[in-house]
């Protein structure tokens, strides 16, 4: 949806092809950093998005018996980073384009590429014609397996439980998010707007789970017994319904995202683990840099081809930081937690601080 905003907004008559029969509330919580943030203030739907959000202002780590590890704060930008749901952010962004442009229920089984002309189509048989197609549907993308093959992605040897609760504690202020780490496992909560707290669990499990079962708050309650804060207090306030479970996938680097008048748009490119809150962010800065590559282009495969060109590094780059984060975040051995524990607690506060800048200032302006 980002994407066909900005190729609107640039003169392009940029359609959405839905794979879901319709849309409907999906997901829990997302972290939306400055970043990200500052596009979609370009997009003109930040003010909307940010009365139903919750600021991140400081951030914190702490061991799981609840002594502290570290405490940060959120560098003040241009734009700021909150916390919202999901489904909040889904809603404004359809409002920014006409109806006409999201088609549902279309699940593309086939591209015929050409240098200027594209034909999709569909599980129905229904064909559509383009200059062009991005592929934006996400870790299981059905356009990445049409051009790279089908492929597995990756387990990262973790999974994460995910919800969005009205709840309130004192532990909990406005602005701060914080995160227990203990051997193998981690436990996160913040404020998500609307009287609302996003928690987020994460345990290193052998297998990637193939459903989800129907005890995942009792197995939570086991999982978290005796850790510090209101860690078991907020999953028995959740409702079962309301926890998603999700293995941690990933994939490695693409030499090239696309070819022709097709390529590759946020996780179908570069699938990211949450460990950074980077995966809707780096989707989200694609989107700008797409349109702005695709404005006054006489070849869109050019243009596809000089977007890849633009963003590899840093999307990578990001997903290969969030990859290495969530491997230390999730070490079990006495040795190795006590390790992370003293690195943490001894790195400098204002050099983390100075690379969380670097990372949340990033613009692109292209000439």
């Amino acid at each position: 949806m980002s994407a066909a905003i900005a190729l609107r907004q640039a003169g392009i008559d940029a359609h959405v092809y839905e794979k879901a029969e319709r849309l409907q509330e999906v997901g829990a919580a997302i972290a939306l950093w400055p970043n990200a943030t500052l596009v979609l203030k370009r997009l003109g739907v930040l003010e909307s998005l940010a009365r139903k959000s919750a600021p991140i202002l400081e951030s914190e780590i702490r061991t799981w018996r609840g002594r502290p590890i570290k405490k940060w704060t959120i560098p003040v930008l241009e734009t700021p980073a909150l916390f919202t749901h999901r489904a909040d952010l889904q809603a404004i962004l359809l409002e920014a384009v006409p109806h006409s442009v999201l088609h549902t229920g279309k699940s593309c089984v086939a591209l015929d590429e050409r240098e200027d002309r594209v034909t999709a189509r569909f599980s129905s048989g229904e064909t559509v014609q383009a200059d062009g197609v991005v592929g934006a549907d996400g870790l299981h993308s059905s356009i990445r397996a049409l051009l790279h093959g089908a492929d597995r992605p990756g387990y990262r040897g973790y999974t994460m439980w995910r919800s969005v609760v009205p709840f309130a504690h004192p532990a909990l202020r406005h602005g701060l998010k914080i995160e227990w780490w203990g051997p193998g496992r981690r436990f996160g909560i913040a404020l998500n707007g609307l009287g609302r707290m996003n928690w987020y669990a994460a345990a290193n499990v052998s297998q990637p789970p193939k459903e989800q079962t129907g005890n995942l708050r009792e197995d939570l309650l086991k999982m978290f017994s005796g850790w510090a804060g209101p860690v078991c207090e907020v999953i028995g306030a959740t409702e079962e319904s309301a926890i998603l479970q999700n293995a941690i996938l990933d994939r490695p680097p693409l030499a090239q995202w696309g070819r022709k008048a097709v390529t590759l748009l946020g996780d179908a490119a570069h699938p990211t683990s949450p460990n950074l809150g980077q995966g809707a962010g780096m989707a989200i800065e694609d989107a700008l840099c797409l349109a702005q590559c695709v404005r006054g282009a006489t070849r869109l495969p050019d243009a596809f081809r000089r977007y890849e060109a633009l963003r590899k590094k840093r999307a990578n780059g990001t997903t290969k930081g969030s990859g290495l984060v969530g491997n230390m975040a999730q070490w079990s051995h006495p040795l190795l937690v006590a390790a992370r524990t003293a690195f943490l607690r001894t790195f400098p506060v204002r050099l983390w601080e100075r690379q969380l800048k670097k990372m949340y200032s990033y613009k692109l302006e292209i000439s």
